[in-house]
């Protein structure tokens, strides 16, 4: 792991091997393994959540369903093996959240000289995109599989809280969701490789 202090004054981690840790060890899914409890440890307001698909390694990219192929391209990672297999979430956000927090959150601590990172892959389904914090950035026009998220440097309160905020126009909204997550450093978001699950500090991986 290197680290290095980047223009801003503050250690950013750079992307490689273990260069990046989750927070805690709960605030992504549960027990890796498990998709009962998808966004264990957040506060899940105003959303519901269904598992969609899981994504398991060991079969051959070209004999995967169109879906698979689809977040697996966004990802950069059209293979047969990886670590950890990875599910896919169905969320629904209702109407009346115009412009308010909507979706799962949990606290942020931005602890000063140091970045932190959340973000997630996302499709829209139907409907107008929250914006902001993990779904920050989605672009609509585009459509399909895009990695969204949020760099945090340190703030006066010493926390925040990642929630997206619905749409102005209407916060109702279907979308799909995979590895919810916030990590420590400043992860580039440009390119979906640098974004996949971390273990924690037990070695088991968040799937999120």
């Amino acid at each position: 792991m290197s680290v290095t202090l980047d223009k801003d004054g503050l250690y950013e981690t750079s992307i490689g091997i273990n260069s990046h840790m989750p927070q805690n060890q709960t605030f992504m899914q549960s027990v890796a393994g498990s998709a009962t409890s998808p966004f264990s440890g957040w506060t899940a307001a105003y959303q519901s959540v269904s598992t969609e698909f899981v994504v398991s390694s060991g079969t051959a990219y070209a004999s995967r369903s169109t879906e698979e192929k689809e977040i697996l391209t966004a990802m950069e990672r059209q293979m047969q093996y990886f670590v950890p297999s990875f599910y896919v979430y169905r969320v629904t956000i209702p109407s009346g959240r115009e412009g308010s927090y909507a979706g799962a959150f949990h606290t942020i601590r931005t602890n000063p000289g140091v970045w932190t990172t959340t973000g997630a892959f996302l499709k829209r389904i139907s409907g107008n995109m929250p914006t902001g914090h993990w779904a920050n950035g989605y672009d609509t026009s585009a459509g399909g599989w895009q990695l969204c998220g949020t760099n945090y440097g340190a703030s006066a309160t010493g926390y925040t809280h990642n929630h997206p905020y619905g749409a102005a126009g209407s916060s109702a909204c279907v979308f799909l969701a995979a590895m919810p997550m916030t990590l420590w450093g400043r992860i580039d978001m440009s390119r979906g490789l640098n974004w996949w699950a971390m273990p924690n500090s037990s070695g088991n991986y968040q799937t999120g």
